[in-house]
């Protein structure tokens, strides 16, 4: 998604996405069970959200950075 807008994630960014994931997947694991607290589908629903909010906050940075605006609009229209 980065690759649109011509940005690269660095081995610190990489890193703290991957231990983020970690988390996430540990927090949700029932170690009494051996099950996940969740179906399957609520977990692939919450990955297609998370998708679907990268994508277009990506999408919504290069549209608005390719218009000449002042910086501060671009951050009160961003978030």
């Amino acid at each position: 998604i980065l690759r649109a807008t011509g940005q690269k994630l660095n081995r610190l960014q990489w890193c703290c996405v991957l231990i983020q994931c970690c988390a996430i997947a540990i927090v949700q694991y029932d170690v009494v069970k051996g099950v996940p607290m969740l179906p399957s589908r609520a977990y692939f629903l919450l990955s297609l959200a998370t998708c679907i909010t990268a994508v277009s906050s990506v999408w919504n940075q290069k549209v608005i950075k390719g218009f000449d605006v002042p910086l501060n609009l671009q951050n009160v229209l961003l978030h």
